[in-house]
């Protein structure tokens, strides 16, 4: 935490404050539960001020007091607990603190606050006479002289640069730049290094002329151009017999009728024809004296309409023949005998189909083996051009 807001936290907690009304401890441990997020240092730098002020209540009135009458004259009474503060820190508590970290909390403030105090309470003439005499009207003399006089007298040179360097702000002085000390490297003291001898060349040895690489090197071998040649004359077979197995297959498909059905399908055209009779003999009307003394048959309606309902159901199954035998339906028997063809023919490709197959496999098979034949006997032939040179050399 900053130097500004520890300082907040304890002006906070000594405003309002009486020592009468309300208990040190239960004001310290409101301020320390207002604010959860101080660390350890922190919490008891806040403790140690605000327990030191309301011990040394008194002499510290007197002194900011004194401060309002002599110095701060044109100084706000509201920063009364602040000047309380930095008499605590200065007074009883400046040699624990530290001179820089003292120095840190004053820049924090307002330089003319910190100024007009500093000067005041540093004033040696001001001390040795009427503050020193107010000090021992609180506490005893021996206790002023060795407690509190110290903490002032030890720290005066660098009260009286720091009051000098706040003066300076405030009339807008430039401060002197402190000259930065760096190190300075110096050389390594090495032994110099002996030139080395240079070692002379070694004799490139001479390296006998290689043979030239034979033509054979460049060109593809017979046996792999022979084994090239049969592959295509298989390929072109194969390729062969797949059309030959595929024209069949595709003549089995083709669904022709066979004369019986066609034979029978003529006589049902021909029958239906016959029943028509446009040209057929016309039966002579009955006699109309027989006909005039015939005795007349009454039809109520209901017979009339199931004649009638009769009639038009014949026509309708005549007329579903008819069309069904044009549209090529046949009896059952008809159905049974094509499906008995058909599964003969899906036999038949299936029977062809697997052949067509194992003849592929084989010729594979084949080039395979003619392949490895050839591989064989061309390491055969490596093997006897590499032993012509050893046995010359034998």
């Amino acid at each position: 935490m900053d130097f500004t807001s520890l300082i907040d936290v304890c002006i906070k907690g000594l405003k309002g404050f009486d020592a009468e009304t309300q208990a040190a401890d239960i004001r310290l441990q409101d301020i320390l539960e207002s604010n959860p997020h101080l660390e350890d240092s922190d919490e008891n730098f806040v403790v140690e001020v605000f327990s030191g002020c309301v011990r040394h209540h008194a002499l510290l009135v007197v002194t900011v007091e004194n401060f309002y009458l002599d110095e701060g004259k044109k100084m706000l009474r509201k920063d009364s607990i602040l000047y309380r503060i930095f008499s605590y820190l200065i007074l009883f508590r400046l040699d624990d603190l530290g001179f820089q970290n003292f120095e840190s909390f004053v820049a924090q403030q307002d330089n003319l606050k910190m100024y007009l105090f500093l000067k005041y309470l540093f004033d040696l003439p001001k001390l040795q006479s009427w503050l020193k005499t107010k000090w021992c009207n609180i506490y005893d003399s021996k206790y002023v002289e060795d407690s509190i006089l110290p903490n002032l007298l030890n720290n005066m040179e660098n009260a009286e640069k720091l009051i000098s360097q706040l003066n300076d702000k405030l009339q807008n002085k430039a401060q002197p730049k402190k000259e930065s000390t760096f190190t300075r490297p110096r050389p390594f003291k090495l032994t110099e290094v002996k030139p080395r001898s240079v070692p002379l060349p070694e004799p490139i040895p001479k390296v006998k002329p290689t043979n030239p690489i034979p033509s054979s090197t460049y060109k593809s071998p017979r046996e792999e151009m022979e084994l090239a040649k049969k592959k295509e004359e298989h390929r072109k077979k194969s390729e062969q017999m797949l059309d030959r197995v595929r024209t069949m297959s595709a003549n089995h498909t083709k669904t022709a009728k066979s004369s019986k059905t066609q034979e029978r399908l003529d006589t049902i055209v021909k029958e239906s024809e016959a029943q028509l009779k446009f040209d057929s003999y016309k039966a002579r009307p009955v006699p109309k004296k027989i006909m005039e003394n015939a005795s007349p048959i009454k039809l109520n309606a209901a017979a009339i309409l199931r004649e009638d309902a009769l009639y038009a159901k014949k026509e309708e199954e005549e007329l579903k023949k008819i069309v069904g035998v044009l549209s090529g339906e046949g009896t059952d028997d008809d159905f049974q005998t094509w499906k008995k063809q058909r599964d003969e023919e899906i036999r038949i490709e299936e029977a062809e189909e697997r052949a067509r197959k194992k003849m592929i496999g084989m010729l594979s098979y084949e080039e395979a083996m003619l392949a490895k034949q050839k591989l064989t006997e061309l390491n055969k032939q490596k093997v006897k051009k590499k032993k012509v040179p050893t046995a010359t050399l034998r």
